[in-house]
């Protein structure tokens, strides 16, 4: 094979490769399953802090929220 040819097919694989490759993201977020209709969807966060005089650990809860999806729709 010469130098000449191998030259053009690594940059065609190259080429292909990097094209390809910046597809995958948009793929993957198009082909993903959308929540369906009725999902309840609950929330919490919690929380840690050494207190600065006591030097002791606190730990704090939020309330938890709590959503039902209503309707799907991918934008896509």
């Amino acid at each position: 094979m010469s130098t000449s040819f191998l030259r053009a097919s690594t940059r065609l694989f190259l080429t292909t490769a990097i094209i390809c490759g910046s597809f995958l993201p948009l793929l993957k977020t198009v082909l993903a399953d959308s929540t369906p209709p009725g999902t309840t969807i609950d929330n919490s966060a919690t929380g840690s802090f050494e207190g600065e005089t006591s030097g002791t650990t606190n730990t704090v809860t939020s309330n938890t929220v709590s959503v039902r999806l209503v309707s799907s729709r991918n934008p896509y």
